[in-house]
């Protein structure tokens, strides 16, 4: 299966994205945050044979352009990510979003659900107090101080420093971290190397973003014992707000979903058993 990279223009920026060939229902990847298009290849080559996937650079990420204002609101993302599904998608599509990447795709389907059939959230909690929690802390606003010093840096220079600053990561996480960070706009890291997520995500409301979600919805979460950041109290909260929501743990598997180490196997398992669980006429592989 080949994905081939393409651009979109939207008012301000062009994104950069990936699709393939297929001509069955279209599903949308969106990757997390410091991440590109490329995270999402275990999903899409699993996909591909059976699905039109769309994975796009958010702005700021890969080959996507940066912002001309130098400021990543969680607003311009999602307006990216809607006005990308009403141009290029130009049909109703089951979105994919992982961590930050669900922040846009929760906003887009609740918001726009003339855009979605299904939606599929990856190891997030929308809960703004949580999140600030684990976000203001001194080692979180460090690790991303370090992190925006290495953006935009050569590839093995990037890789030289992350084997130094994180030591405990496998040399198949750094090898695939060092290109994404490579290609990244420094400035995307401003808000969480400041501690100031709620200025990321600005009127963002959570509770009553789900509620409004009229779309099939699977929550995908993290083993807790290994830092997942959707938490068992958060699932349940979340399960009951959504019309139509189901749930999943990857025991074994931290925030990345195994997206990081090639080895995403029952990710791919949970969102082939979502999307052809879906009720036929909407999204389905037939």
């Amino acid at each position: 299966m080949k994905m081939e990279e393409r651009s979109f223009v939207t008012e301000t920026v062009a994104i950069n994205y990936a699709t393939n060939r297929g001509d069955g229902p279209p599903v949308i990847l969106l990757h997390g945050m410091m991440d590109r298009w490329q995270n999402c290849l275990p999903l899409a080559r699993a996909l591909g044979e059976r699905w039109r996937v769309f994975a796009p650079d958010m702005r700021g990420h890969g080959r996507s352009e940066r912002a001309p204002t130098g400021v990543y609101r969680l607003a311009d993302l999602t307006a990216d990510v809607v006005a990308f599904a009403e141009a290029v998608v130009g049909e109703p599509a089951v979105f994919f979003g992982h961590s930050a990447g669900a922040f846009a795709a929760l906003e887009a389907t609740a918001l726009h659900p003339h855009l979605s059939c299904g939606v599929i959230l990856g190891d997030m909690a929308f809960d703004l107090d949580h999140l600030e929690g684990i976000t203001s802390t001194p080692e979180s606003i460090g690790y991303h101080r370090a992190l925006r010093e290495l953006a935009g840096l050569p590839i093995p220079e990037i890789a030289d420093r992350l084997e130094t600053m994180r030591p405990d990561l496998i040399g198949s996480i750094r090898a695939a971290m060092a290109p994404a960070l490579h290609r990244l706009d420094p400035r995307v890291l401003d808000f969480h190397a400041e501690g100031r997520v709620r200025d990321l995500l600005g009127d963002f409301n959570g509770d009553y973003l789900l509620g409004q979600v009229e779309s099939p919805t699977l929550l995908i979460q993290a083993d807790p014992r290994l830092g997942a950041v959707m938490t068992d109290g958060y699932v349940s909260h979340a399960l009951g707000l959504l019309s139509s929501g189901s749930h999943i743990r990857l025991e074994g598997t931290d925030h990345n979903l195994g997206l990081d180490r090639q080895s995403a196997e029952p990710l791919v398992d949970a969102v082939l058993g979502f999307l052809e669980s879906l009720p036929p006429g909407r999204t389905t592989s037939a």
